[in-house]
């Protein structure tokens, strides 16, 4: 251990302040790309959201903000359902990187440790995130 404590101090030091998905996005971007398709398999669990939620009792053009909500899947899923609605997606920027907006679903760089820009809302969904804070 010592060796390895000799070898290594610089970068622990560079990293040892860096949360997961920080180091993973600017550290070990293999195993950040390797991370992000591993919860794309929390998939299954997502039809759950929606049968847990009347997405259809909201208004038209109600706003729905999938916070933590990776590349937006759930949300353009159900975007597709209801199309009466308004999604943002947000989420760190090397997770969301690529994925495009479409006219129902808005892509937006958002560290959930800061405080949430978009205000008044009509949901907030809060899923897959709190367990790691």
């Amino acid at each position: 251990i010592p060796l390895y404590l000799d070898r290594n101090a610089a970068e622990m030091r560079e990293t040892a302040t860096k949360g997961l998905f920080d180091y993973y996005s600017t550290v070990d971007e293999v195993r950040g790309r390797r991370f992000d398709l591993g919860m794309g398999g929390t998939e299954a669990t997502k039809p759950l959201v929606e049968e847990m939620f009347d997405f259809s009792s909201l208004p038209e053009g109600s706003t729905v903000v999938d916070v933590g909500g990776g590349r937006g899947h759930l949300s353009r899923r159900v975007s597709q359902k209801h199309p009466h609605l308004r999604f943002i997606v947000q989420d760190l920027p090397a997770v969301i990187h690529g994925v495009e907006d479409t006219d129902k679903v808005t892509m937006m760089e958002h560290d959930i440790r800061r405080p949430n820009p978009v205000r008044g809302a009509d949901v907030y969904l809060l899923r897959s995130i709190l367990h790691d804070y």
